[in-house]
């Protein structure tokens, strides 16, 4: 299956990095292919970066939101992590985000877009 390297298309063309509020819903990250088979499929690659002095729970919602959901994840004080590593999506599923403080949690990342 060829792949194709994208930016994620909730950040500006050459940026790639999101800062997100602190509600649901989230800031959007990512909306997918809206392919609905297994033809064509983003792999989605996320890190998170802290800014603040304290560790922040980042939340990603991914296709909606609620529990079923939601991928929480701690970002370290001044460190970053990485948050989803390949994760499949296709059939326009949107991944957006919010963090326990606004302002201090920048996601970043790539798409492979993946097609037969």
């Amino acid at each position: 299956m060829p792949k194709k390297t994208k930016p994620l298309s909730g950040a500006p063309v050459g940026n790639g990095v999101i800062q997100l509020g602190d509600a649901s819903p989230g800031t959007e990250v990512h909306t997918a292919t809206g392919v609905t088979s297994d033809d064509e499929v983003d792999e989605i690659w996320l890190w998170a970066s802290n800014t603040s002095v304290a560790d922040v729970v980042l939340t990603l919602e991914v296709g909606g939101t609620g529990v079923a959901n939601e991928i929480d994840v701690t970002v370290p004080a001044n460190g970053a992590v990485p948050v989803l590593q390949g994760h499949p999506v296709n059939n326009g599923i949107a991944i957006a985000g919010y963090a326990a403080t606004a302002s201090v949690v920048n996601v970043y990342g790539f798409v492979e877009r993946n097609s037969q």
